[in-house]
């Protein structure tokens, strides 16, 4: 589904609220099963500076929260920065 979703996105960034090692494990897993895409992770859009400014060379985003830990104003902050930089949310994972 995620290719499909892609469309010609190649280069995609796996954010979330969630931890770094979390989001290091998705994007393994993802990347085991789209090697054509290049998957790249960035830590809390909402706190961190490096996951901002990386967020514009991405094509399309992937976001992966935890369901009873992540909370719905920071998710809606991150999807709304990433709507504000002109990039789609291709896919969400719940963990």
């Amino acid at each position: 589904n995620l290719k499909n979703y892609a469309g010609d996105a190649k280069k995609v960034f796996v954010i979330g609220t969630v931890s770094e090692e979390a989001l290091n494990n998705v994007a393994n897993k993802l990347g085991k099963l789209c090697s054509d895409m290049i998957l790249s992770v960035g830590v809390n859009l909402n706190e961190n500076a490096e996951t901002v400014s990386n967020l514009p060379e991405s094509d399309a985003v992937i976001l992966v929260e935890e369901n009873g830990v992540s909370r719905f104003g920071e998710i809606e902050k991150e999807i709304e920065a990433v709507y504000n930089v002109k990039k789609e949310i291709i896919g969400v994972v719940l963990l």
